[in-house]
């Protein structure tokens, strides 16, 4: 009768807005679960591009920071192998360097400072006493009187970055210059090439290759 008909139209419309709230709430899942989906199979992805790019720099930083110090060893041994420095150097060591000659030195240190664009360039007694040093020069003798017992002719010894009383960061090379003299098996003296970590080892590092303002890099300290 009439009742049966209401009722199953009833029945019906309850069903299409069943269907049709279904529907909506499908429809509305669609966004946040896309974006679920793309972060769940994609994330993996990035992180390990992101990581390949950060080991790839850490890679170039490292070779080019290797780069430099083995520049200042060979600087080093270039010192070394001159015979005319040895010569001077041991005439300074023993107090008997002409002044003509003294003056000849002291340029060619003012020169292999600016030429190699060094802190500083100091030549220093076996025994810790600074018999000259390049414009500028300043170091704690104190840094480097360990290297100054144990060095040995042809041995270029590198130092760890340690901090000048005035703040700054230095890194030096020992660099004995002549044959043995002393009783140890020492020479009478020896060349320190100092480096202001400012001027090269730090610019390196924060120099990124790519824009990232939140990237940072760290530097492991080595022994010579």
């Amino acid at each position: 009768g009439p009742e049966a008909l209401t009722k199953t139209f009833d029945n019906g419309r309850r069903l299409r807005l069943r269907t049709l709230v279904l529907l909506f709430i499908a429809l509305i899942m669609v966004v946040p679960l896309s974006g679920l989906m793309v972060v769940f199979f994609y994330t993996p992805e990035v992180e390990k591009e992101a990581t390949d790019s950060l080991q790839a720099i850490a890679k170039l930083k490292a070779d080019q920071l290797e780069t430099w110090l083995q520049e200042r060893r060979a600087d080093g041994q270039v010192l070394m192998a001159s015979e005319v420095l040895t010569k001077r150097v041991d005439q300074a060591a023993n107090g008997d360097l002409p002044t003509d000659a003294r003056d000849m030195l002291q340029r060619y240190l003012d020169g292999l400072q600016q030429a190699y664009g060094n802190a500083g360039i100091m030549l220093v007694r076996h025994d810790g006493k600074v018999l000259m040093r390049s414009r500028h020069a300043a170091t704690n003798q104190g840094s480097f009187a360990q290297e100054l017992r144990t060095m040995r002719p042809g041995l270029v010894q590198q130092s760890e970055m340690y901090r000048q009383p005035q703040g700054d960061i230095h890194i030096h090379w020992l660099v004995p210059i002549g044959p043995e003299r002393l009783s140890d098996g020492r020479p009478s003296a020896a060349i320190v090439i100092l480096a202001n970590a400012n001027a090269f080892i730090y610019p390196l590092i924060k120099a990124w290759p790519t824009a990232s303002p939140s990237s940072t890099a760290h530097l492991p300290s080595s022994g010579p």
